[in-house]
């Protein structure tokens, strides 16, 4: 998903208890944190546990916003403290979901308290239909979504809004 710069992400996951797919990526996960391109490839040079696991690191990198935009993390089952020490901004998972309420959004351009968002179903599956509706809206030349909203059935539950604060 393409956001701009001074954007928010914001991750709705009601079910979301742990960062990795599996205690090892969540342990490095947790570690290192998600901090950009420099800091993660600083730390492969510098840490042995992390230079022997290169997949981690990519994972660092690819979750990273590389400063671009925020990311909030709304967790039922997390701590703002976990959140917050792998580089995301924690959110309430009650307040963020009840103006941002997934059962009533569709696919694509919504309009949230005078906001528009665009909304993602299924993020795993629905990558492409997301980059085509950003796509024709570059095509009118209108500005970036105030919001946009993915629903992640492959993340445990996590649902995402992605802010902008550009024009």
């Amino acid at each position: 998903m393409a956001l701009a710069d001074g954007a928010e992400l914001i991750v709705l996951g009601p079910g979301v208890h742990e960062f990795g797919e599996d205690k090892g990526i969540d342990a490095m996960i947790r570690k290192y944190g998600y901090h950009g391109t420099p800091a993660t490839l600083k730390a492969v040079s510098e840490n042995a546990d992390l230079a022997a696991d290169l997949s981690a690191a990519a994972h660092l990198i690819h979750g990273s916003s590389e400063g671009r935009f925020k990311i909030v993390w709304c967790p039922a089952e997390l701590s703002r403290e976990e959140i917050e020490g792998v580089g995301f901004a924690y959110g309430d998972l009650k307040a963020m979901t009840k103006k941002y309420d997934p059962e009533k959004l569709h696919h694509g351009w919504n309009q949230v308290d005078g906001e528009e968002i665009f909304f993602v179903a299924n993020p795993g599956l629905d990558c492409g239909q997301c980059a085509a509706g950003l796509s024709a809206r570059f095509r009118r030349q209108s500005p970036m979504p105030a919001r946009a909203c993915f629903k992640n059935r492959f993340c445990n539950e996590a649902t995402a809004l992605a802010v902008s604060s550009a024009p």
